[in-house]
């Protein structure tokens, strides 16, 4: 589970975690200072219909937003979830 600063709890199934891996491993090689990148990697996602998905997404935007390097490494570790 994902608890974000401002309490949004998510829980990933093992589909969407799928989903998201190619994404997270690429995101792991940029800082939270890299938004081009970043835009770049989540754009595609975007357009997704799972509710879980454009949370994690929007998390992922205000921490870069926020600069919170910390933060935006905590939403990278959807995979270590039980």
């Amino acid at each position: 589970m994902i608890e974000s600063r401002d309490k949004t709890k998510l829980v990933f199934t093992s589909e969407e975690k799928t989903s998201l891996a190619p994404y997270i491993e690429r995101l792991k090689m940029f800082s939270v200072y890299e938004t081009g990148d970043i835009e770049e990697i989540i754009a595609d996602l975007k357009e997704s219909n799972n509710e879980n998905i454009r949370k994690w997404i929007s998390l992922i935007e205000k921490n870069m937003l926020a600069l919170n390097q910390e933060n935006f490494l905590e939403l990278l570790e959807i995979d270590q979830q039980n």
